[in-house]
């Protein structure tokens, strides 16, 4: 492949690779805080452990470089032997216990240029820019149009859930950008001030359904949900908005075929009695029971397993079969994407320190890290709005006392949080559970601003950046830097 020598994760490890630090527990105690004979008693444990389980879940990703933070992650179990075998795991989360049920047919869009579901705003306001090199654009080297109408069910991202909300603010506002904007839910989310038409959507109450339930758990499950009470107001399902949508476009028959709502749902039930031919034949005795578990078995499934015992029999999806910990693919991307300073794609799992952490130009300004977390209070921006919960559970943003006390902060006080991004107001939970030089804001409060654009509510993406993570062109909404003061 015409590598250069000291590439291998080898060199890497040991300083024989271009940065030429050897990366000792010391060198990791200076960048994570953790002293370096916790790093050494957890490597024994790992080591030492037969079979060590080792997983991750959607966090260490949503940083900037983030990519490389999972990678390393994935590299523990590969070091130690533990892919492929029970009780182990290949570095990723946990996998579900799912049941393979059908879905309704989606049909072929005949358009194949995509775009990173996180860079939206851009494909609106800088399309003439987005290539398939600085962007991650699929299937087209440039972006020939920018995006004019969006569609957004159930959903509070185009504001709320997405980074730099002032900037997300200034693009939606805009008329001569995006040109329409349908929202349909069945509450007056934050991102849905921003709609040109609102339809109101059924809520679970209004609508009968089937869900697949399988997701992290030790059992498959079927759940028919009846209806609770007859749709409010002009409320309407997804699925007869978007009928009446294809009547007006002249394809109602291609995409009902036939069936309304609930037929569909009836439809789609004995569709899934071909997986599991053990549920009832009777469609109103399967409402009526409303809720089927199936178990994992006796056995369990050892991910990977086949590719351990016979690796030539069983490869996996990659260029050579095999565990690649030295990516070809991602050497050559390095040497062709076009990346701002500071962004780094590596054929290895390599640490790279990056943009808004300790180090940047911002920081003086800026000192402490703020990450986000999900709060017993909400799920992600659903019910944040709920007066109950909100009393029940405020939003607060978490602060140690050894940063609290120089700012004359104390617990329950009402704080600033600001960057160069913008501002938001929130009490102050002045705790030791947190490092300190870090502050958490839980992700999900309501945007509320004030008629200069200060968020009320603790909204953490007033704070994030827009600037992608290097590979995945994902949300790296845990890398910041603010500052806070008492009001």
């Amino acid at each position: 492949m015409g590598i250069p020598p000291g590439n291998s994760y080898k060199d890497y490890i040991l300083g024989g690779g271009q940065d030429g630090a050897v990366k000792t527990p010391l060198w990791a105690a200076a960048i994570t805080g953790i002293p370096a004979e916790r790093i050494v008693q957890l490597a024994r444990e790992i080591g030492s452990a037969k079979p060590a389980y080792i997983a991750q879940g959607w966090g260490p990703q949503r940083h900037a470089n983030g990519e490389q933070t999972a990678r390393a992650i994935c590299m523990l179990p590969i070091l130690t032997g533990n892919v492929g075998i029970q009780g182990g795991n290949s570095g990723d989360r946990e996998g579900p216990h799912g049941i393979a049920f059908p879905g309704i047919p989606l049909g072929q869009n005949p358009v194949k240029t995509s775009i990173p579901c996180f860079l939206w705003t851009r494909a609106i306001s800088d399309h003439q820019n987005f290539t398939d090199l600085n962007a991650g654009l699929k299937h087209k080297q440039r972006l020939e149009t920018p995006i004019k109408f969006l569609w957004s069910f159930a959903s509070n991202t185009l504001v709320n859930q997405h980074s730099d909300i002032g900037n997300t603010h200034r693009i939606l506002a805009d008329d001569r950008l995006c040109e329409m904007i349908v929202v349909i839910d069945n509450v007056m989310t934050a991102s849905a001030r921003y709609a040109d038409i609102v339809l109101p959507g059924t809520s679970s109450f209004e609508e009968s359904d089937l869900s697949y339930q399988g997701y992290a758990v030790e059992m498959g499950a079927l759940i028919l949900r009846q209806q609770a009470i007859e749709p409010v107001g002009e409320s309407r399902t997804i699925y007869d908005i978007c009928a009446g949508v294809a009547r007006r476009m002249g394809v109602e028959p291609e995409f009902t075929e036939g069936r309304s709502h609930d037929q569909w749902v009836k439809h789609m039930y004995h569709q899934c009695r071909r997986f599991q031919p053990d549920l009832p034949d009777d469609y109103q005795e399967a409402v009526r029971i409303g809720l089927f578990k199936w178990s994992r078995g006796d056995r369990p499934r050892v991910g990977l397993q086949d590719f351990r015992e016979n690796p030539d029999k069983s490869p996996l999806r990659t260029p050579s079969g095999k565990i690649e910990v030295f990516s070809g693919r991602l050497w050559e991307l390095a040497r062709s994407w076009k990346l701002p300073a500071g962004d780094v794609i590596t054929a290895l799992p390599e640490y790279h320190a990056t943009w808004g952490m300790p180090g940047d130009t911002d920081h003086r300004k800026y000192p402490l890290q703020l990450i986000g977390h999900h709060y017993k209070q909400r799920t992600h921006s659903s019910y944040g709005n709920n007066p109950w919960l909100l009393e029940a559970a405020p939003q607060c943003l978490w602060i140690n006392p050894l940063d609290a006390a120089p700012r004359g902060i104390a617990h329950g006080d009402l704080v600033r949080v600001y960057n160069g991004i913008g501002q938001t107001e929130v009490l102050a939970k002045v705790t030791p559970r947190i490092m300190p030089g870090v502050l958490s804001l839980p992700q999900g409060a309501w945007y509320t601003p004030d008629e200069n654009g200060v968020d009320q509510n603790g909204c953490i993406n007033i704070l994030t950046s827009q600037r992608p993570s290097p590979l995945a062109k994902g949300n790296p909404q845990h890398t910041n830097l603010v500052e806070v003061e008492g009001i």
